[in-house]
């Protein structure tokens, strides 16, 4: 048996942990008042379909709307050191305008106006709101920098075990990616390329 087989053996073993304990129908059900009319109710055991007037959706929409407009902005501030000297405080304030700027930097090439109001909108209807950062060694003309993500809740699988991020020995994000997509970035991998195309994932 080939390591890259035990290997993929055991992710799908984790994978499986973390899919029976993930809240799917939860999420489920918040998305489907947020962005459904048609509410199935359960009379007597027979499901029965109406269509009402959608009151959660104006209610997010009109919360995540007011907590945009607060303008709310992250920024590097230098923390204060007790018995420092003028020259190691100036330091510090120099050191964090620099990271500052980097930090500004960042949140522009990610757009990140749009994924705020992503982050807004799913902290209302879910309850959370997960941001992926990683290096993205696409960016800045292939030089590469912090690149931003968005992680859709239903998407994210966590290790169960764990009590915070932190403590994750893994994390899973289902990603959905065209067949075109995936020929191009294994087109150097034959093996993986007659597995997409023979659809043996």
């Amino acid at each position: 048996m080939k390591e890259g087989s035990v290997l993929l053996d055991y992710l799908k073993t984790l994978k499986q942990k973390a899919v029976s304990t993930h809240p799917a129908k939860t999420l489920e059900k918040y998305n489907k008042y947020y962005f459904s009319e048609s509410h199935s109710e359960d009379v007597d055991g027979k499901s029965t379909s109406k269509t009402n007037y959608n009151m959660v959706k104006p209610i997010i929409d009109t919360k995540s709307t007011l907590v945009l407009d607060q303008n709310l902005s992250t920024q590097v501030t230098p923390r204060a050191v007790s018995h420092a000297t003028f020259n190691e405080i100036q330091s510090i304030q120099d050191k964090a305008e620099i990271l500052n700027d980097c930090l500004q930097h960042v949140l522009y090439n990610n757009k990140y106006p749009n994924l705020e109001s992503e982050f807004a909108k799913s902290a209302m209807i879910n309850g959370v709101s997960i941001c992926k950062v990683f290096w993205d060694a696409k960016k800045d003309e292939g030089l590469g920098n912090v690149g931003l993500e968005f992680i859709e809740p239903l998407n994210f699988y966590p290790d169960p075990s764990a009590t915070s991020i932190e403590t994750c020995n893994y994390i899973f994000v289902k990603k959905v990616e065209s067949l075109f997509d995936l020929k191009k970035k294994f087109e150097n991998d034959p093996e993986m390329l007659e597995k997409i195309n023979t659809k043996d994932l």
